[in-house]
């Protein structure tokens, strides 16, 4: 941290998803490197580094399990990194999580994606299929709807 001057120092550069630790799968990869730009400058305590990075993944959606690129931009990244001994400043973790984190929980490659036929497989955003889906084939619980408890009047 003593190599950082007063009115702080600016850094820049691209850094793959592999050197974070981040592995692709076959939900989410990272085919390009993603990109970064941070403001550092010293505190009373410690190092504060702002900024943001930019990347693109290729994920897999949920619902219809085609292939869609997503392009992520994280901006207004703050981390505060207290004051050590050492002059190595590893934001690897914190990066790391940022990225995590900035995906929901479910992929979708567009909001109204219509998904896969439950019963062919057939995608339905590219054609509708041929299947005939009767009422009672969707009613898991069909047996239980019939199913008589008595009145509803109390003894």
């Amino acid at each position: 941290m003593a190599a950082i001057p007063s009115e702080g120092v600016s850094i820049k550069g691209e850094i793959t998803a592999r050197e974070l630790d981040i592995e692709d799968d076959d939900r989410i990869g990272y085919p390009d490197s993603i990109s970064y730009r941070f403001e550092l400058s010293l505190v009373s305590d410690g190092l504060l580094a702002r900024g943001r990075m930019k990347f693109r993944t290729r994920c897999r959606c949920d619902r219809c399990l085609v292939y869609f690129n997503r392009h992520e931009n994280l901006s207004e990244l703050c981390y505060f990194i207290a004051a050590q001994k050492d002059d190595i400043v590893d934001l690897t973790d914190p990066v790391r999580q940022d990225i995590l984190l900035s995906f929901p929980q479910q992929l979708h490659c567009k909001q109204d994606c219509r998904g896969l036929c439950g019963q062919c497989g057939q995608n339905l955003n590219v054609r509708q299929c041929e299947c005939i889906v009767s009422s009672e084939s969707n009613a898991v619980w069909g047996d239980l709807d019939r199913l008589d408890l008595g009145s509803d009047k109390q003894s």
